[in-house]
């Protein structure tokens, strides 16, 4: 492990023990590329027998558990390196003593070894390139499919040795890609109790259970790794209420929120802006901004927005108010934090050419915006018309500066991995109200120890200057940093895409995003994808009804909304508007889980990433399916009234579906068969899953067919399962007396769902 890089000298990286016995000595023998997958056959092994799924590694003890870890290891280890960089590798330059004397694995070299792997595919030809691409990626496959066969509950492989393999296997992939960017990029699965070390390595650092699976979602195991490198301890909020689903610490509450000063025990006074002043701005369509000095106090400026009149620069404030900069009941900041505010302002602006025209003024002070002081704090017409100028706001300000607790840990001088990194961690980057913040910026700064940076000084500077275990301007820490700077993109995408797109990124940017009010969820995405008088017109509605009309203006989302899990958000009960769930914002982690057999197969990716349109009848989809015949009265199992078993009349498979409800529902295939045609609607075509595995669908009751588009109402989620054996009629006869039967729906099938 030790050629990833680590925050801090005093963090230990895992050590993986080198397994080895003098008595049954296995080493890889550097065959070549071409006899990689015959090393187990040279030792005596064999591969077919050990994908079995009971395969006994001490065929019958005539070799013991230790000598099938030293073969595997030797195998997909230090074989891997071969395999993939197709250079020989000498495993004595892998090997060390610990302090123990005990002989474990070191990774000390294998920068070097990525390098001249580096170096020999930069020779390539581009006409040769795409065989020598597929080759490769051929080989990875295959590796993938031999661990995952050698890595499950009967495995003789440590956990850390597996957990050793799955890190090699991404800096692998990683090298490759810094030369072939366009090349595949499997997707990371996780082997037996590998992802425990890796949380418990997470937790110990302080991280907040949400983080942890938040970050497992969008960042690999390898920056997953540097993570646990970080003290997270040191940060004030307490994370032991939170869950998997949610960040206590973060919510706030009106009641008892109080305002922070910048250092304990300070009593400064608070400074209070006008009311009247203020309301009068807002109503008149101006930017009411704020500058502060010791000798004149809290002064406000009015910066007029109306018919393209221009308007002096200013920094626009993103910050969470679970920081204290926030106050609920009146408009109105403690000196000390007005200060330092002010001086923050002021020193990002330095180097900022629009800016520049302000040091002629008589106040070297720039003006800012901060929603505690600019939107009025009591409920008034005023505030629901700032809160709808919130785009132009944050469109207008020439920066805009994130200001995170977290962050102000962290000096301006430190490496680039380590601030990118602990800006993908960041506090700011799971609240709501920051996603259209930081999206509609023209230049987003975040606030650290000693100073400000922006993403694209970041960008530009040299990693070669981090501290870094690998000397080559590639490496692992560079990728990491590109991994984690890579999440800012995701967000400036949404808004510069047409509306037909923006379903593409909805899901993905609102995904593990939080409010403290659900209320605030519409009003947010008012923002960031309508704005003006759509934003006032949705603040004056009802909260239960905003999401509809939420859904009417903006029309298109990602296709997979549909199989998103409503068993803790719910579903909306209107006719026509059941398919979508009852909150946008959340954890969507289970939806790639679910939809995905191949993540590197196109065709199923692209299905994925489909946009579809809602109108008043339902959102329409394309996907595969399977229509239901069931003849009265059908056979359900009293025990099991959920389930219903069916055959596939196109196929001739053999399947069950479960109704995904709670145990105490009332909802039953007895309850449902009354409804109009039922009907399946899946992500992918069954014949793609695997054996006795669930796929995730949802079951509709078809009311109308309309130039081949099947209209239809939602009735609850199912998980259906095709058995790994099949049945001609007269076997299911025998099988059960009555029985439902399906035809299949192809995955260009179009639905509207209701």
């Amino acid at each position: 492990m030790d050629h990833l890089p680590k925050a801090s000298p005093a963090f230990h990286h895992i050590e993986v023990p080198y397994i080895f016995d003098e008595a049954c000595p296995y080493v890889y023998d550097n065959a070549g590329i071409g006899a990689w997958a015959t090393f187990p056959e040279r030792c005596g092994w064999s591969v077919s027998e050990m994908a079995a799924d009971n395969f006994d590694f001490t065929r019958q003890n005539r070799n013991t558990l230790g000598h099938a870890a030293s073969m595997l290891q030797a195998w997909l280890y230090f074989g891997m390196i071969q395999l993939v960089t197709a250079l020989p590798v000498a495993t004595k330059d892998y090997i060390r003593l610990n302090h123990h004397g005990q002989r474990i694995v070191t990774t000390e070299k294998l920068p070097e070894h990525l390098e001249r792997y580096r170096q020999g595919l930069r020779s390539v030809s581009e006409k040769d390139r795409p065989g020598i691409i597929a080759g490769m990626d051929r080989m990875l496959k295959m590796w993938e499919l031999c661990l995952s066969s050698c890595a499950g509950k009967n495995s003789p492989l440590p956990a850390e040795v597996v957990f050793s393999m799955m890190i090699l296997f991404k800096t692998l992939i990683y090298a490759k890609l810094s030369v072939f960017p366009n090349s595949n990029e499997p997707a990371e699965a996780w082997y037996g109790t590998t992802r425990e070390i890796l949380d418990r390595q997470l937790q110990d650092t302080g991280c907040c259970r949400m983080d942890m699976y938040r970050l497992n979602q969008r960042l690999s195991s390898l920056a997953q790794y540097y993570i646990s490198s970080l003290d997270l301890r040191k940060e004030s909020r307490s994370h032991e209420k939170c869950t998997q689903t949610q960040c206590v610490a973060l919510q706030i509450d009106e009641k008892t929120y109080k305002a922070r000063h910048t250092s304990r025990g300070c009593t400064c006074a608070m400074e209070v802006v006008g009311q009247s002043e203020l309301r009068t701005l807002v109503e008149q369509g101006s930017i009411p901004t704020m500058s502060f000095s010791n000798t004149s106090g809290l002064r406000m400026q009015d910066l007029n927005t109306q018919l393209g009149k221009p308007h002096g620069p200013y920094v626009a404030i993103s910050h969470i108010w679970a920081d204290g900069l926030g106050n609920p009941k009146k408009n109105a900041m403690p000196r000390c934090q007005l200060v330092l505010l002010q001086e923050r302002v002021n020193a990002v602006c330095t180097s900022n050419e629009a800016v520049k025209s302000l040091q002629g003024m008589k106040s070297p002070n720039v003006p800012f915006w901060i929603d505690t002081l600019c939107v009025p704090a009591q409920e008034c017409e005023e505030k629901r018309l700032a809160i709808a100028s919130m785009a132009l706001i944050y469109k207008e300000a020439e920066i805009v500066l994130v200001i995170d607790k977290e962050l102000e840990s962290i000096g301006s001088d430190s490496t680039v991995l380590e601030i990118s990194v602990r800006i993908a961690m960041s506090s700011w980057w799971t609240r709501l109200w920051t996603l259209q913040e930081g999206a509609f910026a023209k230049e987003l700064q975040f606030q650290l120890r000693g100073g400000a940076v922006s993403r694209q000084s970041l960008l530009r500077r040299d990693h070669r200057s981090d501290v870094d275990a690998c000397t080559h301007y590639w490496s692992v820490s560079k990728a990491i940093s590109e991994e984690a700077l890579g999440m800012i993109s995701d967000i400036s995408r949404l808004i510069k895409s047409i509306d037909t797109d923006q379903g593409r990124y909805l899901l993905q940017s609102l995904n593990w995003r939080f409010a403290s009010y659900p209320a605030d969820e519409t009003i947010c995405l008012s923002i960031l994808l309508k704005g003006g008088t759509e934003v006032e017109e949705i603040q004056k509605m009802p909260p239960s009804i905003r999401l509809k009309e939420f859904i009417k203006w903006q029309r298109f989302f990602p296709s997979v909304l549909l199989f998103v899990g409503r068993d803790t958000i719910g579903s909306l009960e209107e006719e026509g508007y059941r398919w979508a769930p009852k909150s946008l914002i959340g954890r969507y982690s289970d939806v790639t889980k679910y939809i995905l057999k191949d993540p590197n197969d196109f065709h199923h990716r692209s299905r994925v990433a489909d946009t579809a349109y809602a109108d008043h009848q339902g959102f329409h989809v394309e996907y595969p399916g399977m229509t239901l015949d069931i003849n009265k009265p059908f056979q359900v199992d009293p025990a099991n009234p959920q389930i219903l078993n069916f055959l596939n009349q196109d196929d001739g498979g053999w399947y069950d579906v479960l109704l995904a409800v709670a145990p105490d529902s009332s909802i039953s295939w007895a309850s449902l068969s009354p409804c109009l045609r039922p009907a399946l609607i899946v992500p992918r075509p069954l014949s793609t899953a695997a054996d006795d595995r669930a796929l995730k669908g949802i079951l509709v009751g078809i009311y109308k067919e309309q130039d081949g588009e099947l209209f239809c109402h939602r009735r609850c989620e199912v998980r259906v399962r095709i058995h790994s054996f099949t049945l001609s009629e007269a076997a299911a006869a025998q099988f059960v007396t009555n029985r439902a039967r399906a035809r299949n729906r192809d995955i260009t099938q179009k639905w509207c769902v209701g």
